[in-house]
């Protein structure tokens, strides 16, 4: 493996271990004002990104059983940043939807997101911010491309 995909594992090695950190979560939560997991937070963004949605797509989506996915939504409704609405296509099923306090900790969250990336690169041309966000982008996109083979290995890109 080449010395560059070695920094780049590096590079996004660190993105993950710092949202799974102890000492993140705890520096996001004195930020925050609250109590909030990870997997509290995972389930909010998704359910602003896909809401309303029923319980079982969120359990399906976090890929966690679905007793799980009703705790974390049970903590987050006792915080009112998720409220619960009855279909009206079909009774029996509830759907979830970020509250405008659930949308205020959300723009908080990427606020001290972006303060970080901001403190980081302070002393960084504009140029140079601007091609690592280039080159980011190419990156994701490219990596949702990737398709992969039947044990798991990716072998190419779509379109």
């Amino acid at each position: 493996m080449s010395s560059d995909l070695e920094r780049i594992h590096e590079f996004t090695s660190l993105v993950i271990a710092s949202t799974r950190s102890p000492r993140q979560r705890e520096r996001l939560q004195r930020a925050l004002g609250l109590q909030m997991s990870e997997t509290n937070l995972g389930a909010l963004r998704l359910i602003e990104r896909h809401g309303p949605i029923a319980v079982t797509d969120v359990a399906r989506r976090l890929e966690i059983d679905q007793s799980n996915a009703s705790r974390q939504i049970r903590a987050l409704e006792e915080q009112d940043l998720v409220t619960r609405r009855v279909d009206p296509d079909d009774r029996r099923v509830a759907r979830l939807a970020v509250t405008s306090a659930g949308r205020k900790v959300l723009a908080r969250v990427r606020a001290i997101a972006l303060n970080d990336y901001a403190v980081a690169l302070e002393d960084w041309s504009a140029r140079d911010r601007a091609q690592l966000a280039n080159l980011l982008d190419r990156f994701r996109v490219a990596l949702l491309a990737a398709e992969t083979d039947e044990s798991g290995w990716a072998v190419g890109k779509t379109g």
